[in-house]
């Protein structure tokens, strides 16, 4: 007791010093949410800034000498995670604050690579908490990117604060916490299917790595990217806006780039080739291009890689079978088999035009051929989940449905989060009346890719698994 007593009554001398007027162009500089934030929000900033910045050990890294801009920057951007509480939080269990001028390597301390994100921050269980100052700087200054190191490092503390790094975050009632894992178990499943696709998100993928690094990522995006969140994640957005007690909407302005986040535009406009590139008489240069854009989902610019690589080396084997895959993908059935026959006639073992042969001829109801091609593949001990979940697919149209069961379990248990596979095994549990099962897996095939089910229903081709 007597401890916080001397502890409080030094904040009391620490507060009742004029905030410096560098430090609040400190605050307008490199605290985004300041210049919005009304006048109580704004005072709490600077009271949590100025006990911060008197009472952390702020050490440095290598070639670096900690200045009060510096404190003043990291101490403002956290600030913004404490405005919802009743008194001013002031973050006690931080230890120490250590600042590397750039992106460092965790296990070493040296500097890794320039924009390497995942190396920008560190925040250690009742230990320091480690900053990049460039992505300080970079976190603080640029409009709504989503991209905040303090605010993540800083999440991962308050993550901490009920014994471990779980991704649940102190919370005392019991319904709140049930709202809380049901929400982010199914938003965190959504956003690992989503980035085993590739296919582009507002949540960082990062957050993918565990359900820890979900809530520090979902925390940048609350407080960079409010409205975009609230629009695509409106959930995550209310259990986010409970737990911190503010809404981040009510501060900022709707930006230009978090309306274009909003309306998904990055997704559609965010992977091109140079023209340079795809003039390249350099076959093995078009042909890594084109599989750079297949993994960006840009099947068009991947088509015209693939393309002109064959024009200069018609009989490259892999080329045919990208360009055939990039047909099935397109929904071009017939040029998918044209292409799979010409690589087949280079390799006639070719076990991926085999499987991408077999593909098309079922999107073509080519049925009992390619049952024979996939049955031919599988025999080969070829035992990607692709495979296993076409011939499941030929089942399901052929009507066995418990061999098709058979097929998109052996799918799935080679991958865990492919939204294709749940919801084809929801079907074939329909056909066979088991209605809870199929209820499940429908489920979980929502929780992965929210449009799974409608772009089953059009027969289009679905979200591809990570490569095995």
């Amino acid at each position: 007791m007597f401890g916080v007593w001397l502890r409080n009554r030094r904040r009391k001398k620490i507060l009742a010093q004029p905030f410096p007027d560098t430090w609040l162009e400190h605050l307008h500089s490199y605290v985004r949410h300041y210049q919005y934030l009304d006048e109580d929000a704004q005072k709490r900033v600077r009271q949590v800034t100025q006990v911060m910045v008197a009472e952390q050990l702020w050490t440095a890294g290598v070639d670096l000498t900690v200045t009060d801009e510096m404190k003043v920057a990291v101490a403002g951007q956290a600030a913004l995670l404490t405005l919802g509480q009743n008194e001013p939080y002031f973050f006690d269990r931080v230890t120490t604050i250590i600042i590397h001028p750039r992106a460092f390597d965790h296990e070493t301390y040296r500097p890794a690579a320039e924009h390497d994100y995942s190396l920008a921050g560190q925040a250690w269980h009742r230990g320091p908490i480690v900053l990049s100052w460039q992505h300080v700087l970079d976190g603080g200054r640029r409009p709504s990117d989503g991209f905040n190191v303090v605010l993540h490092e800083f999440a991962h503390y308050i993550d901490g604060l009920n014994g471990d790094y779980s991704g649940m975050p102190p919370l005392d009632d019991h319904d709140d916490r049930c709202r809380w894992y049901d929400v982010t178990e199914r938003e965190f499943l959504r956003l690992v299917g989503s980035a085993q696709r590739g296919d582009a998100t507002l949540l960082d993928h990062y957050g993918a790595t565990n359900k820890a690094e979900f809530f520090a990522v979902a925390t940048e995006c609350f407080f960079e990217q409010p409205h975009a969140m609230h629009e695509r994640h409106q959930d995550l957005h209310e259990v986010l806006s409970g737990f911190y007690r503010v809404d981040p909407r009510q501060w900022m302005p709707n930006t230009p780039l978090e309306k274009a986040n909003e309306e998904g535009q990055e997704a559609e406009d965010r992977f091109a080739l140079p023209a340079e590139v795809l003039r390249s008489n350099n076959p093995d240069e078009l042909f890594t291009a084109g599989l750079e854009a297949l993994d960006a989902w840009a099947d068009e610019e991947a088509l015209k890689a693939l393309d002109r690589a064959l024009q200069l080396n018609p009989n490259d084997e892999e080329a045919l079978e990208h360009r055939a895959r990039t047909h099935l993908l397109m929904k071009n059935y017939r040029q998918a088999i044209a292409d799979c026959d010409l690589a087949l006639t280079v390799a006639p073992n070719d076990l991926e035009a085999l499987e991408t042969r077999a593909a098309a001829l079922l999107h073509l109801d080519q049925l009992e051929e390619a049952l024979e091609l996939i049955n031919f593949v599988l025999g080969e001990d070829w035992g990607r989940a692709e495979a296993y979940h076409i011939r499941g697919r030929v089942w399901l149209a052929l009507n066995r449905p418990r061999k098709a069961l058979a097929d998109f379990t052996s799918a799935i248990k080679r991958e865990l989060y492919w939204a294709d596979a749940y919801y084809h095994r929801s079907l074939a549990y329909r056909a066979l009346g088991k209605t809870r099962k199929a209820d499940a897996d429908l489920q979980r095939a929502l929780q992965l890719d929210p449009l799974v089910e409608s772009r089953g229903m059009r027969g289009e081709e679905g979200s591809r698994p990570k490569d095995q």
